[in-house]
């Protein structure tokens, strides 16, 4: 029974009853005083002295500040398209995830392959035309069933929450997978090679990444370019090193990953690559 209900009603219920009692035997008025004196006492004596339960309550569901490391993560999101069946179906060795734009259908026709599992993470769309933008989203991940959208913004900004979205149904809806990559929609993936890396014993299965890589490279100040960085974010004037190789058809042969800018340029590298004839 819980003590908040229980003590209180049962101190009532003996107040009660010896009031009936006085009652039935008609009782002298001393009698009846030192029956009201008793009850007062005890009320007196247990709220004085009884655990203030709820108070105790109120205490418990206190929470501490979560701390800066929530800003950039705040909410709980949900997926609205999901497919929690293709891991189990498959037992991929590698799930590819690309975090695409809401508005490349073309980039994503020209990634879609059917040697590994790849699957694009959307955010919801903004805008005048957000209905009629997420009615085209639910048509056609009904013909591909390979899109999956979560409940923050699909913006450029957003990048970070849509990486840790990714990591979210990883570990929620294909934890066998041996592998999980994380392709963007401008970069054209060399499955052969990167599957041939990756099951060369020499390789590090963590903390690894490869690519050539690219040094000094003048942070962007321009505001209309996609590839802007404000100086709150970095006050150099260089870039560390990254990855970020240029395509060519030999250099290519042999490498995992190149970035594109168009879905045009994807297309066109991707049927050069396969032309025939040796690379270089």
């Amino acid at each position: 029974m819980d003590k908040s209900i229980g003590t209180p009603v049962n101190l009532l219920c003996l107040l009660k009853s010896m009031w009936r009692t006085c009652v039935q035997f008609r009782c002298s008025r001393k009698w009846s005083l030192f029956v009201l004196l008793v009850g007062g006492t005890m009320c007196l004596l247990y709220s004085v002295r009884a655990p203030h339960w709820e108070d105790e309550e109120i205490e418990f569901e206190r929470h501490e500040d979560p701390g800066p490391y929530h800003v950039a993560y705040p909410h709980k999101y949900r997926f609205i398209l999901d497919h929690p069946e293709k891991c189990t179906q498959y037992n991929p060795f590698m799930v590819v995830i690309v975090p695409a734009a809401l508005h490349n259908v073309e980039s994503r026709n020209a990634i879609r392959n059917r040697t590994v599992l790849v699957l694009f993470l959307l955010g919801l769309p903004s805008g005048n035309d957000s209905k009629a933008q997420q009615r085209r989203i639910y048509e056609e991940n009904l013909q591909h069933q390979d899109l999956l959208q979560s409940t923050f913004i699909d913006s450029y900004r957003n990048l970070t929450i849509k990486t840790m979205v990714m990591l979210e149904w990883l570990k929620d809806r294909c934890p066998q997978a041996f592998f999980a990559v994380k392709v963007d929609d401008d970069m054209l993936l060399n499955i052969k090679d990167l599957v041939r890396m990756l099951l060369n014993p020499d390789t590090p299965h963590s903390n690894y990444i490869t690519g050539r890589v690219w040094h000094n490279n003048v942070v962007i100040r321009d505001q209309d370019s996609k590839f802007y960085i404000p100086p709150e974010v970095e006050d150099t004037k260089i870039c560390g090193p990254s990855t970020s190789p240029q395509y060519d058809r030999c250099y290519y042969s042999t490498l995992i990953a190149v970035i594109t800018f168009n879905p045009d340029e994807l297309v066109s590298y991707w049927t050069d690559l396969h032309r025939p004839g040796p690379p270089c």
